[in-house]
């Protein structure tokens, strides 16, 4: 064990940083790796969760560590005589990113830290910047004023994109070895922030992601895990500086809806009433922001689309779980979140 690879896993208890953890346990056959799992704390749920789904031969490869991805200071030790890193940032989470701006600044620590401590190679989950498809000035997204970390207020169209842009460069300028992956959709999201529902007198099932007829990039978060495993496997030589758009397949809401009805034996349908447009009146926290995210995702669908091409990311691996699959595999917990 000792020989082998110490990869460090930001989010660790999350979507990606997790099926990252899950990739390696389930694939490296040959113990290449040894797994560090960072959380802001062991003793939540989510980390204890992850301890008790280890056989005892898997707790002998992970080690579960304390670090905020906020403290330079702490993300410095916790890559200490790692050969790898996976950074991932979730602005969704107030407890992480209490404010939007804070997403660069832990980009800015992974960064720094992996220079200080001589990463061999890094991969940032990250996304385009969506300023060089839509600049500031333009009026076909709408410009949201955020505030940030230190009370001021800054202009942007789309926060969480823009701040995982800018750390690209930070990975750049301290000439980190980096791939960069860009995930689409996760099919997951139907299960958590867009999920099923029961609307209407007839009582039929719906769900709401307002991008019209535009065909979407999706995966699993499963896949996007077992994507970075195979990045580590393929080394920085090969994928170093790199971007990656990961994706299993293009689908519009319709033909979403339509995997639904198979799978599900009943009609499931996107409720094509409500717009971006009117979804970014609904009021709660960062709905505009997601609102635009779903405007940019339908009219610069072609740019979107285009740096996530499902057979590049086959290239890397090739076993992709597709939707249909994905909603066969968690049947019963769909059916069990409806009644």
């Amino acid at each position: 064990m000792k020989s082998s690879k110490i990869i460090v896993v930001f989010g660790a208890t999350g979507s990606q940083g997790g099926a990252l953890v899950r990739a390696i346990l389930a694939h490296d056959t040959q113990k290449e790796f040894y797994i560090r799992a960072i959380t802001r704390n062991r003793d939540s749920e989510k980390a204890l969760k992850l301890t008790q789904m280890m056989t005892s031969e898997e707790e002998h490869r992970v080690e579960v560590v304390e670090a905020d991805a906020n403290d330079l200071e702490q993300v410095t030790m916790a890559l200490k005589d790692a050969y790898g890193a996976f950074f991932v940032t979730n602005p969704f989470d107030p407890s992480s990113c209490a404010t939007l701006d804070l997403e660069s600044k832990q980009a800015w620590n992974f960064a720094k830290a992996s220079e200080v401590v001589g990463l061999h190679h890094a991969i940032w989950s990250t996304t385009e910047d969506p300023l060089e498809d839509v600049p500031m000035e333009s009026d076909a997204i709408p410009t949201l004023t955020v505030t940030s970390q230190d009370g001021s207020q800054k202009c942007h169209k789309l926060p969480h994109f823009e701040n995982k842009a800018k750390g690209d460069t930070f990975f750049q300028e301290f000439s980190v070895p980096t791939t960069f992956i860009l995930p689409g959709f996760f099919y997951e999201n139907f299960l958590s922030y867009f999920p099923l529902k029961r609307e209407g007198e007839n009582n039929s099932l719906q769900f709401l992601v307002p991008t019209g007829d535009a065909k979407i990039p999706m995966t699993s978060a499963e896949d996007i895990g077992k994507v970075a495993f195979a990045i580590f496997q393929g080394g920085p030589m090969e994928l170093a500086g790199k971007k990656i758009g990961i994706s299993t397949e293009h689908l519009s809401m319709d033909e979403v809806s339509e995997r639904f009805s198979k799978v599900l034996g009943e009609s499931v349908s996107n409720n094509k009433f409500v717009t971006a447009e009117i979804f970014s009146t609904f009021g709660f926290p960062m709905c505009q922001e997601l609102a635009n995210m779903f405007m940019y995702w339908r009219d610069f669908n072609t740019q979107y689309r285009s740096r996530r091409n499902v057979d590049e990311t086959k290239k890397i691996y090739a076993d992709l779980t597709s939707f249909e699959d994905f909603v066969q595999e968690n049947k019963e917990i769909f059916v069990k979140s409806l009644s």
